[in-house]
C-alpha cells in the first residue's frame, strides 16, 4: 500500500486490494493542477465540475495549442500539471499535443479522452479513457499519474512511503 504525503495532506480513501483492504492515498490536489483541453463545452464543464468537487485546480483550454502555449510559460520550480486532453479538437488535436509534450524535457502525466471506441487503445506513456467517463475511473486514473510522478522522482517537499493500512 502506498501513501503519498505532501504538506497539505489531502486524503482520498479507496478500496485497496481485491481482498478489500482499505488504503489511503494522500496528496496535495492544489500542487497537482490539471490542464484540460476539450472543445466540447458541455463535456468540459461536467468534467471540470467533477474535478473541482474533488479539490483539484483545473485550467481549461479549447484546443491543444492553447494548452501548449500556456504550458511553455509554466514555472519550472513547482510540480508540473497533469495533462488531460480530448483526442479530436480543432487547431491542435490531442495526439499532436502529446507529440509536442514528449519533445519537452518535463515528463507529464497525460490522460487522453476519446469518444470513438475505434481509436487505438495504446499511446506510449499515455492513459486513454473512453467517454462518457465514470467519476471513479477518472479519479483513479488521475491518482495513478500523481503516484507515478512521486515514484519516479519525489521532490524535497514530499515523501513516498509504504505503510500498512490495517
Amino acid at each position: 500500500v502506498i501513501a503519498i504525503m505532501d504538506h497539505a495532506n489531502t486524503t482520498i480513501e479507496k478500496a485497496g486490494s481485491p481482498a478489500s483492504e482499505a488504503s489511503t492515498q494522500k496528496y496535495d490536489t492544489i500542487q497537482h493542477p490539471i490542464f484540460f483541453a476539450e472543445d466540447d463545452a458541455a463535456v468540459r464543464d461536467d468534467i471540470v465540475e467533477t474535478l473541482q468537487e474533488q479539490g483539484f485546480s483545473v485550467h481549461t483550454f479549447l484546443n491543444g495549442q492553447e494548452l501548449l502555449t500556456t504550458l511553455e510559460e509554466y514555472p519550472t520550480d513547482i510540480p508540473p500539471p497533469r495533462i488531460m486532453t480530448d483526442w479530436e479538437m480543432p487547431i491542435m488535436d490531442g495526439l499532436k499535443l502529446i507529440e509536442r509534450l514528449k519533445e519537452m524535457p518535463t515528463p507529464y502525466g497525460i490522460i487522453l479522452l476519446t469518444a470513438t471506441a475505434s481509436h487505438a487503445k495504446s499511446v506510449d506513456g499515455v492513459r486513454i479513457l473512453d467517454k462518457p467517463l465514470s467519476t471513479t475511473k477518472l479519479m483513479d486514473t488521475i491518482e495513478s499519474t500523481i503516484i507515478e510522478s512521486y515514484a519516479s522522482s519525489p521532490g524535497p517537499e514530499s515523501t513516498l512511503q509504504e505503510y500498512d493500512a490495517t
